[in-house]
């Protein structure tokens, strides 16, 4: 779906604003560069990036776990 990767880049733009408004969620400077967001959870949140990630999976929502307190999230078709 090479043809629709600037729509995602659009989206991943817009999913990452929307992450920076979420206490409790640092983006990486930069992010996105490309159609992948990735986040960690700040320090004052007590949970890992697994627990978080089976609790969004139940929202139906699938982010990677890269880390212990680390998130990939990738928009595409």
């Amino acid at each position: 779906m090479v043809e629709r990767l600037a729509e995602d880049h659009k989206r991943a733009k817009k999913l990452a604003d929307g992450l920076r408004q979420v206490e409790g969620l640092d983006l990486d400077v930069g992010t996105p560069a490309t159609n992948m967001v990735f986040a960690s959870l700040v320090d004052e949140v007590h949970l890992n990036a697994k627990d978080v990630a089976a609790r969004l999976k139940e929202l139906g929502i699938l982010v990677g776990v890269v880390g212990e307190r680390r998130f990939r999230l990738v928009t595409h078709y």
